[in-house]
């Protein structure tokens, strides 16, 4: 194997030289970075703290996912649920855990993920995932529900 091994790819692979040399220049941008104290921050985070404070604000209020292991099966179940076809029995899914971890947030994921904009010509929303969240004591609090 030839070639400077301080230059490799995450693969293991020889950088072009060039590309290493162009990525150690100094720039106008590099300068502020490092000026800043952000260079351990990934690059599209870097301009979010380097942005204005609205900026930054919108970016820390967003909705993130960070999937794990359980929670991507959990997900794969719900897909293979939504794609399965038509039919008189279709299976469903019951998704049961202590409270606090993470059930609704991880069906209002999926929701999101499968949400489908206003058809304007039928005048339709349409929802292909509908998620209905039951209390832990459910009663009945209807009045004509009683005798």
């Amino acid at each position: 194997m030839t070639g400077d091994s301080r230059h490799r790819s995450p693969s293991g692979e020889p950088e072009p030289v060039a590309a290493a040399i162009e990525a150690s220049r100094p720039t106008a941008n590099n300068a502020v970075v490092a000026e800043a104290g952000l260079a351990h921050l990934h690059p599209g985070i870097r301009e979010v703290a380097l942005a204005d404070d609205a900026v930054r604000l919108q970016a820390i209020r967003a909705k993130r996912w960070i999937t794990h292991q359980p929670a991507a099966r959990v997900l794969a179940s719900l897909q293979e649920a939504l794609e399965q076809p038509a039919g008189d029995r279709m299976e469903n899914l019951l998704l049961i855990a202590e409270s606090g971890m993470g059930k609704t947030m991880l069906l209002r994921k999926f929701q999101r993920d499968h949400a489908r904009a206003f058809d304007t010509t039928s005048g339709v929303q349409p929802y292909p995932v509908v998620l209905t969240l039951m209390p832990e004591d459910p009663s009945e609090r209807h009045s004509s529900c009683r005798s």
